[in-house]
């Protein structure tokens, strides 16, 4: 791999996987801010996303590049349910370790990577409530655009949608919904035979 430094923050990234895109020097010094590493406490983090196995295997875009960004702020286990099919399994049986405090989804509303979350949500977060733990918190980044219904309002502390557009249908139905926009779609990184869920 190659190692890229700006300013002094240095990056280790693979040749290849994350493209170079030139952003105005103010964004990227934000960015570049906002992403030095911390040290000490890191809380845990479960990136939940829906691919399918051989897809999987040729994930190399923005998203996977951002999530290298979040790991130096956050204990990061992802977690595919890709193979998940809802309609054979409505319940599902959580076994998964219990020490996180953030899931962070990835997939359209009503997807198996949102049902999974609001399983957990309604089955899961009051056992650990009543065990005296804290409650998962929860957050999702919204492909495919569409307004989360009033569960999911309640449910998702934070929403993350691809456009400014979606964003503001989002905050006109609920106001009080901590929405964010992505950063952006870096079309470029995107090939034939590169999957985008």
């Amino acid at each position: 791999g190659a190692c890229a430094a700006r300013g002094k923050v240095v990056l280790e990234l693979e040749e290849g996987v994350v493209p170079v895109v030139e952003q105005p020097g103010d964004v990227m010094e934000q960015v570049e801010l906002a992403m030095r590493p911390r040290f000490g406490y890191k809380p845990e983090l479960l990136f939940i996303y829906a691919f399918d196995d051989e897809d999987h295997m040729l994930w190399h875009d923005g998203m996977l590049a951002a999530l290298r960004l979040l790991r130096r702020h956050f204990h990061m286990t992802l977690m595919n349910v890709g193979h998940m099919d809802i309609a054979s399994h409505p319940i599902i049986d959580y076994q998964i370790k219990q020490n996180f405090h953030f899931f962070l989804g990835w997939g359209r509303l009503h997807s198996t990577v949102d049902f999974l979350i609001r399983q957990y949500h309604e089955r899961i977060n009051p056992e650990r409530v009543a065990e005296g733990k804290p409650a998962v918190r929860m957050g999702l980044i919204v492909q495919a655009g569409g307004v989360p219904d009033v569960e999911a309002a309640s449910l998702y502390e934070v929403i993350v949608c691809e456009t400014e557009w979606q964003a503001a249908q989002v905050r006109a139905e609920h106001p009080s919904l901590n929405v964010h926009v992505a950063l952006g779609v870096d079309t470029d990184a995107l090939s034939p035979g590169r999957p985008t869920p």
